[in-house]
C-alpha cells in the first residue's frame, strides 16, 4: 500500500519532476483529490521514453486541471444528449412492445420474447430483472412514505404497464430487452430509427436490428462513464462496435475513424438524435474546445483530440 502524503509533499514531488506548480494548487488538491487531477489527466504532459516520471519542459499544473475539467465538462454535454436518446427509446420500445403484446404484465412471459435458443439465458436474466424492480419498488403495507408509479398502477390497475416500468430501467437493462425480442420487434424499431432519420435529417438510411444493438451497447458503456465521473476523453469500448453497415450513411467516416472511441459515440448519436439536438450538441463541444485549447499550450490541443478519435474538420464531417 502506497504510504500517506501530505497535499505539500504532493506539491513538492510534481515540482521535481519538472511540472510548473503554483501555491494554489494545493486547495485546488484539497478540493478536487490529487488522484482524480494528477493521476488521471497527467499522461499528455509527461516525457515519452523516459526511465524516471518527467514532465515536458514548460508544462504547468493549470494545463492538467484545465484538461481535467475539459473532461467534466465534456461528461455533463455527453450525458445531456445520451439521456434525451434513452427516454426517446424507452418510449419507443414501451409502445412497440405494448402494441404487439397489450396484455397485463406481458413483459414477464416468456412467449413474449425471442425463440432463439441461444437468448435463452438473456431472457431469463431479463424477466429477473424486470420482476425485482418492480419488487423493490412495492413497499411493505405498513410503510408511511408515498407511493411511486409503480405501487399507483398495483392498487389503481391491477398491473403495471411497460411505459411506465420503463422509467425505472438502466439503459443496460433497455439493451438486453431490445437484445430478447423477437425480430419482428426488433426490427420494427429499426424502422422507426430509419424513418426518425429521414423525418430529421433527410436522409434515407437502412439501419438493421443489429445496428441499433450496437449504438445501446455504445451508448451504455458511455453513459456509465459520464455517469460515473470516469475519465472520458481517452475511452475506448471494450470491444469495437460493428459499424460496417453504419459508415454507410455516414458521410466521409470508414469503419477504421470508429473504434470504439469519443468520436465513435458522437457519430453513432447522429442516428438517434434530432436534426436539433445533434447540431446544439456538436455546438457545444467545439465551444468546449475552443476554450480549453487556449489554456493548454504545452502540447498540442490536437493531441487531446487524437486521444478522441476526433478527425481535422470533424464537425464538418458529422454534419454532411
Amino acid at each position: 500500500m502506497k504510504p500517506f502524503k501530505t497535499h505539500n509533499v504532493q506539491l513538492k514531488i510534481l515540482r521535481e519532476r519538472g511540472l510548473d506548480v503554483p501555491s494554489r494548487a494545493k486547495r485546488i488538491l484539497e478540493k478536487e483529490n490529487y488522484y482524480n487531477v494528477i493521476n488521471g489527466y497527467k499522461t499528455s504532459f509527461l516525457q515519452q521514453n523516459c526511465s524516471t516520471e518527467k514532465y515536458i519542459v514548460g508544462s504547468h499544473f493549470d494545463e492538467i486541471y484545465s484538461l481535467y475539467n475539459f473532461d467534466r465538462d465534456l461528461r455533463q454535454i455527453f450525458l445531456e444528449y445520451i439521456l434525451i436518446f434513452e427516454m426517446h427509446f424507452k418510449s419507443t420500445l414501451a409502445y412497440n412492445f405494448s402494441e404487439k403484446f397489450p396484455e397485463s404484465n406481458a413483459y414477464l412471459d416468456f412467449n413474449s420474447y425471442s425463440k432463439d435458443p441461444n437468448k435463452i439465458k438473456t431472457i431469463v436474466r431479463l424477466i429477473s430483472t424486470l420482476s425485482n424492480e418492480l419488487s423493490k419498488n412495492v413497499s411493505n403495507p405498513n410503510s408511511n412514505r408515498a407511493k411511486n408509479s409503480i405501487e399507483h398502477y398495483i392498487d389503481q390497475h391491477e398491473g403495471v404497464p411497460l411505459w411506465v416500468l420503463t422509467n425505472y430501467l438502466t439503459m443496460g437493462s433497455m439493451s438486453y430487452f431490445y437484445e430478447a425480442l423477437d425480430e419482428s420487434l426488433r426490427d420494427s424499431i429499426a424502422v422507426y430509427f430509419n424513418d426518425f432519420n429521414k423525418r430529421e435529417h433527410k436522409k434515407n438510411i437502412s439501419l438493421k436490428a443489429d445496428d441499433i444493438q450496437n449504438i445501446l451497447k455504445t451508448t451504455t458503456q458511455y453513459r456509465n462513464v459520464c455517469a460515473h465521473g470516469e475519465r472520458l476523453y481517452t475511452q475506448r469500448m471494450h470491444k469495437k462496435p460493428r459499424v460496417k453497415n453504419m459508415v454507410n450513411f455516414l458521410d466521409n467516416i470508414t469503419v477504421q475513424m470508429l473504434p470504439g472511441n469519443v468520436f465513435t459515440m458522437l457519430a453513432l448519436m447522429k442516428f438517434v438524435s434530432s436534426k436539433n439536438d445533434y447540431t446544439c450538441l456538436l455546438r457545444k463541444i467545439d465551444k468546449l474546445i475552443i476554450k480549453h485549447e487556449k489554456e493548454i499550450s504545452s502540447i498540442p490541443f490536437t493531441d487531446i483530440l487524437y486521444s478522441m478519435g476526433f478527425p481535422s474538420k470533424w464537425k464538418t464531417i458529422l454534419l454532411g
